[in-house]
């Protein structure tokens, strides 16, 4: 057994309190006899918010907190394409170099949710692989939907290194050897496409990790990054998925079998998400929410605002159901019944821990 294990999860001031929620639910499943070392990257978070953020492992004697800032150079280098979305995971590209003391560490995206202990994942046994990774749900819907589901820039990513489509892989949870990528020279190929301003994106820091890491992955179980959620609200013909890895996700998804869930889309915390947040998932992120020391002032306002404006879209689409008609109605409904739903789902939250 390893009795040092080393997670490191990525993340701006903007998600702090959320990637507290995270790191709270591995702590709730460490082993005791385990020591664990939990790392925070980041850019600009301020002291105060820090030594909040370390309220998440107070309760863990065998869990040490730790934050490494990004160097300003690489800063600069990140700044060069200019995006102007979330940049933090991009900063995994150089952890062989940020983490010169460790041969292997688990990444974590901040939107994820614990359900066992960190280090079964950890030693997980690689082979000569590079990475330990999922399939993407976007290839669960390439099986089951069609070429069409797919983004066409995914296209591109073959002609770039990406040898078959079925490959590609969610890097939002990562077992990595780093020692293994520091004798390739993996981080130098990683940064030269990140610099390529003809490297085609869909998603940047994953696409670039697909396409250097290809051929040299393993494959995690489903249940390892459970980002399946929202794929079976289409009510998908998962007879296509028999004979294929993602064979038993409708099984994990209907028994909660997970054993880290990755919201990949729509999250809990956002107040006015673009769709109506699922019930399921919502209603696992919040049991780890409310139950969290770090941030708890924020979170619940957020779930108090989070409520108010699901009733208010409920009333909303209540109330046009009745100029609505065919197809349009239709959708209206479905809204309707998942507003319903979650709102079930934070009513009950809010019983079970009043505050």
């Amino acid at each position: 057994m390893h009795h040092h294990v080393p997670v490191v999860f990525s993340t701006d001031d903007r998600w702090v309190p959320y990637v507290g929620v995270a790191i709270h639910s591995l702590c709730r499943r460490v082993h005791p006899d385990i020591h664990y070392d939990i790392w925070v990257m980041h850019a600009e978070i301020p002291e105060v918010r820090r030594k909040e953020l370390a309220t998440a492992v107070e309760a863990f004697p065998n869990v040490l907190l730790n934050f490494k800032s990004l160097p300003e150079e690489l800063h600069e280098l990140l700044n060069r394409r200019n995006q102007h979305q979330f940049m933090a995971p991009c900063f995994r590209l150089w952890m062989e170099s940020l983490f010169p003391q460790y041969d292997r560490m688990v990444y974590l995206d901040v939107d994820v949710v614990l359900n066992a202990d960190v280090a079964e994942l950890y030693q997980w046994d690689l082979g000569d692989n590079l990475i330990a990774a999922v399939t993407d749900t976007s290839i669960l819907k390439y099986i089951t939907l069609g070429r069409e589901s797919l983004n066409p820039q995914m296209g591109e990513l073959t002609g770039c290194g990406l040898g078959e489509v079925h490959d590609y892989f969610n890097s939002g949870v990562l077992v990595m050897d780093l020692g293994k990528m520091r004798e390739q020279g993996v981080e130098c190929r990683l940064q030269e496409l990140y610099l390529d301003e003809d490297f085609p994106v869909v998603a940047v820091d994953q696409d670039i990790l697909n396409v250097v890491c290809y051929g040299s992955r393993t494959r995690l179980p489903m249940e390892w990054n459970f980002q399946f959620e929202p794929y079976f609200e289409g009510s998908p013909d998962v007879q296509k998925t028999q004979g294929t890895e993602f064979a038993n996700v409708q099984s994990i998804h209907e028994n909660r079998s997970w054993k880290l869930l990755h919201l990949i889309e729509d999250k809990p915390w956002d107040v006015r998400p673009k769709t109506v947040v699922n019930a399921t998932h919502g209603e696992v992120w919040w049991e780890e929410a409310l139950v969290s020391p770090a941030f708890q002032e924020h979170l619940r306002d957020v779930f108090r605002q989070s409520a108010q404006v699901a009733r208010e879209g409920l009333k909303r689409h209540r109330k046009k159901m009745l100029f609505s008609f065919g197809r349009a109605r239709v959708k209206r409904r479905q809204k309707v019944e998942k507003l319903k739903a979650y709102l079930e789902v934070l009513h009950h939250l809010e019983e079970k821990y009043p505050g």
